[in-house]
């Protein structure tokens, strides 16, 4: 899989996410860590954003792979299975905060870049 370069600006769901590229275990204070500004995303965000988790340009742009990922139900973190190439998310059961997956941050507001 490969990691996407910079800040993603989704205009429908008015959102801006980074994709990490990186399986952790949960820590809500991993996104605010690592890009002010950002949080974890709730499973209406991430099924909003969906479709628009695509590897770099240099392959065309394709849907990456089905992976599970950090979200939260909630104030609950959950672990959910995105599949981007179909848009969906799936709440998965979650039997440890302990578990790794992947994380991707949002924001609602627009990348330094303007995109």
């Amino acid at each position: 899989m490969l990691a996407m370069q910079g800040a993603v600006y989704v205009p429908l769901a008015n959102l801006t996410f980074v994709f990490t590229n990186t399986t952790l275990r949960y820590d809500s204070g991993y996104c605010p860590t690592l890009f002010a500004g950002y949080r974890t995303p709730t499973v209406a965000e991430l099924q909003s954003i969906a479709t628009s988790l695509t590897s770099t340009g240099a392959i065309g742009g394709t849907p990456l792979c089905p992976m599970v990922v950090w979200a939260l139900n909630g104030t609950e973190p959950v672990l959910v299975e995105v599949v981007p190439a179909l848009g969906t998310v799936e709440v998965l059961r979650t039997p440890s905060l302990r578990c790794k997956a992947y994380r991707i941050c949002v924001t609602t507001t627009l990348p330094p870049n303007g995109l």
